[in-house]
Formats: structure tokens, C-alpha cells, sequence
């Protein structure tokens, strides 16, 4: 296990991960998953209202939360599939984020709510 903690170059060490995997009882933005798409990694999460949207649209995996049977599951899945497959799903994911959740639509809905804000 490495913890190099804040890295300005944190998206290579994203690349370098075969599969990512979020089994979060909450979220509120699940930012993490959101960066691990950046780095084109299939993902696996939780199927909770903030993250099944996600998951489903990135071509991921959901698990039911707390279910440690279907995670595994999930896991043996993954790492059965050739690397090909596994880059496709990677690839699958970083379109989507690109598509849904880019940081040019997230400054544009950002300023629309500050702008919607009473002073």
C-alpha cells in the first residue's frame, strides 16, 4: 500500500490501477470515482443514489452496499477479462465523465447557482 499523500501528478499513479473500487455505504459527490474515470480505469461502486447514475452511465459495475459476496464477486469478474476488455471499460467510463460531469459544465452549473443566489 502506498499513501503518498497530495500529488500534483496523482493521475499516474489513477493510470496505473486496473480496476477501481468505491464500496461506500454514502456519498454526496462521489468525486474519487469521478477521477478515477479521468484516468480511464473501469470502476466498481456502491449502488447508492449518488453513485448508480454514475456507475450505470460509465458502463461500471454496482454492488449492493454492503454486500462483501457480489463486491467479490465483482472483483473476480474484472480480473478475469483480458486487458483489452478491461481498457474498453476504462475507455467507456472516461467518455461518459467527458460527456456528463466535464469541469466546463461543472464551472457553468456552479456560476448559474451562484449567479441564482439572492444578495
Amino acid at each position: 500500500v502506498l499513501l503518498p499523500g497530495a500529488r500534483a501528478d496523482a493521475l499516474k499513479f489513477v493510470r496505473a490501477f486496473d480496476v477501481f473500487v468505491m464500496p461506500s455505504l454514502s456519498e454526496g459527490l462521489p468525486l474519487a470515482l469521478l477521477e478515477a474515470m479521468s484516468g480511464e480505469v473501469p470502476v466498481i461502486a456502491s449502488d447508492i443514489p449518488a453513485m448508480a447514475p454514475i456507475i450505470k452511465g460509465a458502463g461500471g459495475t454496482a454492488v449492493r452496499v454492503g454486500d462483501v459476496g457480489g463486491l467479490t464477486k465483482a472483483l473476480v469478474e474484472h480480473f478475469e477479462l483480458p486487458g483489452t476488455a478491461l481498457r474498453e471499460r476504462g475507455l467507456c467510463a472516461f467518455g461518459y465523465l467527458q460527456a456528463h460531469h466535464s469541469v466546463g459544465q461543472y464551472r457553468s452549473q456552479y456560476l448559474a447557482l451562484v449567479e441564482g443566489c439572492p444578495r
